[in-house]
């Protein structure tokens, strides 16, 4: 399972540098699923993280820490502002198939 992770981690990797390269923008769904995944579902992998490793108190998860009041504030806020930036047609249908890619990738990992 370690050797699957870390090939899909690198093809990913890979894929992100060469999309950077190409048109950064296209690197925006990556991060916003992310986002949105931490903001989501970032506290119950929290706590499983916490009680599968038990790592040292304030250590190892800091990924998961927002200070903010609201996490359904801060995705709304996220949305809007990747929702305001202008695209044209081809670049929002590039921007569309990459979120599917992302999704693709992130279902490799077993």
């Amino acid at each position: 399972m370690l050797v699957c992770l870390l090939c899909v981690g690198l093809l990913a990797f890979s894929h992100l540098q060469e999309l950077g390269k190409k048109d950064p923008t296209l690197v925006v769904p990556y991060c916003y699923h992310m986002y949105m995944a931490m903001l989501a579902g970032g506290q119950m992998i929290e706590k499983m993280v916490k009680t599968s490793f038990s790592p040292p108190e304030g250590e190892g998860l800091n990924a998961f820490a927002f200070n903010v009041k609201s996490r359904m504030a801060l995705r709304n806020t996220i949305k809007d502002k990747i929702n305001a930036v202008p695209h044209d047609e081809a670049t929002k249908a590039l921007i569309l198939q990459e979120s599917v890619n992302c999704f693709k990738m992130n279902n490799q990992v077993r």
